[in-house]
């Protein structure tokens, strides 16, 4: 508590202001992407992640805000507009559990998804 007071909170930037819901090395990356990448015109607020360790960690200023179960509140607090999952590692079954959550707080949900695009032929 008392880091909190010293540190200060950064800066949300203006725009979709967005929740990642994974905050493993996917998380990350998203992160940055979101950060670096203005075009995208989201204002990253922070993590939520089902595993307990990771609740309260700080991963480039943002926070992790807890996880299953908590999703909700948490949009709600945040005043979040979209949520945006980092992995495809998540159950079919988890997706829906996410998006059911989602829709209750009327939050767009959407996935992250990295392609590689294959430009010539090799030999």
């Amino acid at each position: 508590r008392l880091f909190r007071q010293i540190l200060p909170t950064p800066k949300v930037r203006d725009g979709c202001r967005v929740l990642i819901y994974g905050a493993g090395d996917a998380g990350e990356l998203l992160l940055r992407e979101l950060l670096n990448n203005r075009e995208l015109q989201y204002a990253p607020v922070g993590f939520v992640d089902d595993d307990p360790r990771k609740k309260g960690k700080v991963i480039h200023g943002l926070r992790v805000f807890g996880g299953n179960g908590q999703l909700r509140s948490v949009c709600r607090e945040q005043h979040i507009d979209e949520v945006l999952i980092s992995s495809p590692r998540f159950s079919d079954e988890r997706v829906k559990e996410i998006l059911r959550d989602c829709e209750e707080e009327h939050i767009v949900l959407k996935r992250m998804r990295i392609r590689i695009e294959q430009l010539s032929e090799g030999d």
